[in-house]
């Protein structure tokens, strides 16, 4: 009888011991989910731009062919204007969600 308590008190013990471990390894790998998360994401927003870009492919040829006539210092240029447009234009659908 003796025995079996020894044998139980030990299991008991080994189970709160991988408990734990458990806890332990949780949190050290949480850094490492969060940036395979982002990983993924940016995964998701790559093929579906390839996506769009199979789909489109006349605007996608536009869109090089604009890049190439143009001198470098107008396409960033234009681009940091576009990308203020279409920010203000995320924000703008954020607050007003009836736009």
């Amino acid at each position: 009888m003796r025995r079996l308590n020894d044998i139980q008190l030990q299991r008991g013990m080994l189970l709160e011991r991988i408990t734990t471990q458990r806890y332990f390894l949780s949190a050290e790998t949480q850094p490492v989910q969060v940036a395979l998360n982002r990983i993924d994401v940016a995964r998701m927003y790559i093929n579906t731009g390839i996506s769009y870009v199979k789909r489109h492919p006349l605007l996608a040829g536009l869109a090089v062919t604009t890049l190439t006539i143009l001198n470098g210092r107008r396409v960033f240029r234009l681009a940091r204007r576009s990308f203020f447009i279409w920010e203000t234009w995320q924000t703008l659908r954020q607050r007003f969600p009836y736009l």
